[in-house]
């Protein structure tokens, strides 16, 4: 969401990056669950995806089942949060920011709370019908973007002559790739590299 800024403040013209992704602002809600739980009851808990009502209209560059559905990962330990266990749950439709304003400054604004409130509540409500039984601990919301390519594809610009890659447009889902991503543009500059 900040790669056209850090171009800019770098001295790199970004123009070709700015008119092809979109930024979303994006709330998740994390919910605390004891070690116990985490490490017995929910070891085996797979990622979920749920499609948690029929809708045939979706924002733009958002498909219908996207915008209706949620992800929740099993608990995962948070060291910035004193070691303790959550279960992630987000998604929903996009909430591009306007791409005619300052981004970084719009960022800044909605970084510095919680997310969405009325989303977070009704992540909250799936949440808890997807388990009625489990004690959570506590329960808080946190802002998160995306970016959005037109084309739905990752976009991978070079600068300067090929020495420096900007990748954006990860529709969302750049945690899940991260890897991948990282590999194959690691790969990418050192190619270019040995040329």
């Amino acid at each position: 969401a900040y790669t056209s800024h850090l171009l800019k403040v770098s001295g790199i013209n970004s123009e070709t990056l700015q008119a092809e992704v979109s930024v979303s602002k994006r709330t998740v809600v994390l919910a605390e669950v004891s070690e116990e739980d985490a490490n017995e009851v929910m070891a085996d808990m797979p990622t979920i995806k749920w499609l948690h009502e029929t809708t045939t209209t979706a924002p733009d560059g958002h498909s219908a089942t996207e915008a209706a559905s949620v992800y929740i990962l099993p608990p995962i330990r948070y060291p910035e949060y004193g070691d303790r266990w959550f279960i992630k749950i987000g998604g929903g439709p996009n909430d591009f920011m306007d791409g005619s304003e300052d981004i970084p400054k719009q960022l800044d604004e909605f970084f510095s709370g919680p997310g969405d409130r009325q989303l977070a509540s009704k992540l909250e409500s799936i949440l808890y019908a997807i388990f009625p039984e489990t004690k959570f601990l506590s329960v808080m919301s946190k802002p998160c973007v995306t970016t959005c390519s037109a084309d739905g594809a990752l976009q991978v610009v070079e600068y300067e002559g090929g020495r420096v890659l900007a990748a954006t447009g990860c529709q969302g889902k750049a945690a899940m790739a991260a890897d991948a991503i990282g590999r194959e543009l690691s790969e990418l500059v050192l190619s270019k590299q040995l040329r």
